[in-house]
């Protein structure tokens, strides 16, 4: 009983880990979005992040926009959602801070 009890605590966290990825906030220094690759510099370190049709973008107000738009680009603040799949860093969404 038991053993079923911690099995079932084991799987719930495991999922509540995989929805809520990981998040970092930081500035674009680069994105090019015909390859899916978008570089952040987060606490001073650049981090490449890779974009896939699954990722979603958002203004600040919250309407969803192409990860091609002209308001993604280098300077603007953005906060990331991404899961580790090994050395990748995949985008999951990306959303732009208000100014």
């Amino acid at each position: 009983m038991t053993r079923s009890i911690v099995g079932a605590a084991v799987v719930v966290l495991c999922c509540i880990g995989v929805v809520l990825g990981d998040e970092a906030k930081g500035k674009i220094k680069s994105i090019d979005p015909d390859k899916g690759v978008v570089v952040v510099t987060t606490n001073g370190k650049d981090e490449t992040y890779r974009a896939s049709r699954g990722t979603k973008v958002f203004d600040p107000e919250g309407k969803e926009l192409e990860l091609n738009d002209k308001s993604l680009k280098a300077g603007v603040d953005v906060t990331l959602t991404y899961s580790k799949k090994g050395k990748l860093l995949a985008l999951e969404e990306i959303k732009l801070n208000k100014k």
